[in-house]
């Protein structure tokens, strides 16, 4: 008894018979990429946020004065200085930073001496005030 192993595609090339499943890998790519794929608006069709120099719109570097929450040590308790006042708690700064125009950003001084929660309170609270552009930087 002579046992032989059944030639499905005989009549058919090579080439023909793998193309099928090329297809299927072709197609299960390309529906993953449009699913991946980010959808967003081009940076170039999108507006300047400052106009160039010399327009009415643009105002001076001169003009423009940071907002800067300081968290330091005084008198061995931590406080927040905004401008000349000085804040105890997270209420207080809350409430000041409420007053604010949140469009220009706000810059978070943090003295080495103050705890890591005492820190991130005041960035919680510019991030509830409604600052979207919040700068942390280490006291100098």
């Amino acid at each position: 008894m002579r046992l032989r192993a059944p030639r499905r595609h005989q009549g058919l090339p090579l080439a023909a018979q793998e193309v099928t499943s090329m297809i299927d890998v072709t197609f299960l790519l390309l529906v993953y990429f449009m699913v991946t794929s980010v959808i967003a608006v081009r940076e170039d069709r999108l507006r300047a946020a400052l106009e160039a120099a010399g327009t009415p719109e643009a105002g001076d570097r001169r003009d423009f004065q940071e907002q800067v929450v300081e968290a330091t040590v005084e008198d061995e308790r931590p406080v927040y200085r905004l401008g000349g006042l000085v804040l105890a708690d997270r209420g207080a700064l809350a409430e000041r930073l409420g007053q604010l125009p949140t469009s220009l950003g706000l810059v978070v001084r943090v003295d080495d001496r103050v705890t890591t929660g005492f820190a991130v309170a005041a960035l919680q609270v510019a991030r509830d005030a409604g600052f979207e552009e919040i700068r942390y930087e280490p006291a100098r």
